[in-house]
């Protein structure tokens, strides 16, 4: 186990090559669990901080809730151990996940001073299935039309039509002094020749847009 400045003890998972031990599926939600030993033989003072290694869950990457609770013999806890112990570790817990490596740590805050044993963390890890499909639709924006050629000063209505995205807001944007464009798609041409970038970018999603050049001509070509 990683540990703070001054703090003893290790911590070894229990799951075999330090995976997680057992996956169940759950209605809506995918779940992992295992165990993680904190050895305190050594002992510890009252607030010390101690840390598990790096733990992979087994989910993927993503949004992962984790549970933990002090194991027993056959039985867990979670929560405060006190409630239904009156002789027991006392300690606080949290969780750190890292969602871009698929992985998380648990950290403990002894609330009393111990002079050593061992201890059992079990945790639970649980994944919103559906919210990770959602996540993993592609999103696109199509404009129509796909290519415009305008005289200057007119004008045209864009259309912004999203895919795989409940929220169809969109915010357009015109580059380089290009024209202008309202929030409704009606896009008018500048006053100098040339070609013009229009961009499309979802509101709800951000790093989902789409562009078409706009050419505008002194005279249309008939």
């Amino acid at each position: 186990m990683r540990k703070a400045a001054g703090g003893p003890g290790e911590g070894d998972e229990s799951g075999p090559g330090g995976q997680p031990q057992a996956e169940s599926r759950r209605g809506g939600v995918k779940v992992q669990n295992g165990t993680v030993e904190f050895d305190l033989s050594e002992g510890g003072q009252k607030g010390q901080k101690f840390f598990s290694p790096e733990i992979f869950h087994g989910l993927g990457l993503g949004n992962v809730t984790i549970l933990t609770g002090v194991e027993n013999e056959k039985e867990a806890v979670y929560g405060s151990w006190d409630i239904f112990e009156e002789h027991g570790p006392r300690f606080e817990t949290a969780v750190r996940t890292f969602e871009d490596k698929g992985s998380f740590m648990i950290g403990i805050r002894l609330q009393q001073t111990v002079t050593g044993g061992r201890f059992t963390l079990r945790w639970s890890a649980v994944k919103n299935i559906e919210e990770s499909h959602d996540n993993q639709i592609e999103k696109k924006i199509f404009i129509k039309p796909g290519i415009l050629e305008l005289s200057l000063r007119e004008s045209h209505y864009l259309e912004a039509n999203c895919v795989n995205m409940p929220d169809r807001r969109v915010e357009w944007a015109v580059r380089d002094n290009g024209g202008a464009i309202d929030s409704n798609g009606y896009y008018t041409a500048p006053n100098t020749p040339g070609v013009y970038e229009v961009t499309a970018r979802s509101v709800a999603y951000p790093e989902v847009k789409a562009s078409i050049f706009v050419v505008v001509r002194e005279k249309r070509d008939r």
